[in-house]
């Protein structure tokens, strides 16, 4: 349907937003000398629309028009805790880092104790890499608050210049149904990567990523996955109950940190990501042989 009048403003949205019906800057040289003008087919003498200052009958109107970009990146950060300054620190890093956001989305807070939220955000798809620049590694995500709660191998990624980073926060969470037959939760992560405290349907902390960290690790090891199984429930029952076996020979050396990360009690593992490099270093201060 043919619009007969729009606002300045209207019109400068629909134009940055993908319509390419005007030139944004255009727009905005008719708003500030308040020159009126109307837009019209090139393939007919029909009436066009007028362009203009807002006036009260447009407010009438809920939707004006749609325009659409397929040039946005949608993402999620989960488990953010919902206190004073966290969400102004990330989005503060993500300006730094020039790294333009447009619509921003902040779910209602949930969890008890410190209460959690998940914020989504959208930018550029040249800004995505920007972005995950920023919210970069378990190392960086914990020192703010931000629990990925979906470390697998599909979400790490090698730049060009052979940096690790750790991608996807929330933006394609897998929902997998809780084992324990008293609930009926959504839970999110990757069966052969969950940690037991959520195959529980506890609510868990860093040390969960670690334990997903510890099954990534376990499986550049031993060029397996600890537990695998033909149902959910065999490779759940693994991670909350079964033994993990033992490494390769050549790799024998890693064995206590695979334990410590893998222990089924979170209070059995690495506090932080950082004291996890730190006991690798020791092992292996160049690189895995």
């Amino acid at each position: 349907k043919k619009l007969t009048e729009i606002s300045y403003d209207e019109m400068l949205e629909l134009a940055s937003l993908g319509a390419k019906v005007m030139q944004s800057r255009s727009v905005e040289f008719a708003k500030k000398f308040g020159v009126v003008f109307e837009v019209r087919s090139s393939l007919n003498e029909n009436p066009g629309t007028i362009v203009k200052e807002e006036t009260k009958s447009m407010e009438a109107v809920v939707v004006r028009g749609v325009a659409l970009d397929k040039n946005q990146a949608k993402v999620t950060l989960v488990g953010v805790p919902d206190k004073p300054g966290v969400a102004a620190k990330i989005f503060k890093a993500l300006g730094d880092a020039t790294v333009n956001v447009d619509m921003i989305i902040q779910n209602i807070s949930h969890g008890t104790g410190t209460p959690q939220t998940d914020i989504s955000f959208t930018a550029d798809k040249p800004d995505l890499l920007k972005a995950q620049k920023v919210i970069e590694g378990l190392k960086e995500a914990q020192r703010i608050g931000i629990l990925h709660r979906d470390v697998k191998p599909s979400n790490i990624m090698l730049t060009t210049d052979n940096r690790v980073v750790l991608i996807d926060f929330g933006s394609a969470r897998a929902q997998l149904v809780s084992h324990d037959l008293s609930r009926s939760d959504l839970m999110t992560g990757t069966p052969y990567y969950v940690c037991p405290e959520q195959i529980s349907g506890q609510d868990p902390d860093q040390r969960g990523d670690l334990y997903s960290l510890g099954v990534i690790f376990y499986e550049m090891l031993a060029g397996r996955l600890p537990f695998t199984g033909n149902s959910l429930s065999d490779i759940f029952d693994g991670h909350r109950e079964g033994v993990v076996p033992p490494l390769p020979a050549t790799r024998a050396r890693f064995e206590p940190l695979i334990r410590r990360l893998l222990a089924k009690s979170p209070q059995e593992r690495f506090a932080t990501a950082q004291g996890f490099l730190e006991a690798l270093e020791t092992i292996a201060p160049a690189r895995l042989a």
